[in-house]
């Protein structure tokens, strides 16, 4: 090759000037300074640099790439949010709009009232009942009595009242199970007049009574107290097919 060729013209013009030893100096001199070495450690030190240089542009490009990913999500992430709080937004703005209708409608706000009133009536009223069904229930009779409204224990005797409910639960046996079928509340009840008033409906089942339907209407006393104003029931009775009825 080249290289081969200039070193042996060198080596040719050093065989001319063996005579001459300061030519023969100088020629020895160009010669080795012409001459090129291929260092193996230098050239491994600059595949190394490039082979550095390559990955550290790499590193760079996939952080480039990793951090326009990131702020895609962030992006993202955001519309997502902002969605979210417009959505949120919007179910407030219509949950505003319904109050505000009602609020604007002077007959709808005192219907609401009506029934507010109305389901804590029937609901406390519904207490009381329970305890005064549970009293005759478990023969604690004289106690079921003075759950009565004064106007009816004016009308009625105590002792009357209890020999007749006693036989009545000893002819319907042990209480199984009670349930309410419905309850409403009355402002007027005829013969009674103008007042606060629940009226309760019951399906029990008796020991011995399979079916039975029991009534219980209830009205509150000047105390704002609820008071037992009659119970009635209905039943069908196992000798005969006829509906037995009774109030006390």
């Amino acid at each position: 090759d080249l290289f081969d060729k200039n070193l042996k013209q060198k080596l040719q013009k050093l065989d001319n000037c063996i005579e001459d030893q300061s030519k023969f100096s100088q020629v020895v001199v160009d010669l080795i300074d012409n001459l090129e070495f291929n260092d193996p450690e230098s050239k491994e030190n600059q595949e190394k640099q490039e082979t550095k240089q390559e990955n550290s542009s790499q590193s760079k490009n996939e952080n480039e790439e990793n951090n326009l990913n990131k702020n895609e999500e962030n992006q993202s992430s955001d519309a997502d949010l902002s969605m979210s709080e417009d959505s949120f937004e919007a179910l407030n703005e219509n949950e505003e709009s319904k109050d505000t209708k009602i609020e604007g409608n002077p007959s709808l706000v005192e219907y609401n009232q009506k029934k507010i009133f109305k389901d804590k009536y029937i609901m406390d009223a519904t207490k009381v009942a329970e305890i005064w069904m549970n009293n005759i229930n478990s023969s604690k009779y004289a106690i079921a009595y003075n759950q009565y409204s004064d106007q009816v224990k004016e009308n009625s005797d105590s002792i009357y009242w209890s020999k007749a409910i006693t036989q009545l639960m000893d002819e319907f046996g042990e209480i199984v199970s009670r349930e309410i079928i419905s309850s409403e509340f009355k402002s007027n009840i005829e013969n009674l007049g103008d007042g606060f008033y629940v009226f309760i409906e019951y399906k029990s089942v008796y020991k011995k009574i399979n079916e039975c339907s029991e009534y219980l209407l209830l009205g509150q006393d000047d105390n704002i107290k609820w008071k037992i104003l009659r119970y009635d029931f209905s039943y069908i009775s196992e000798d005969q097919d006829l509906d037995e009825k009774s109030s006390n």
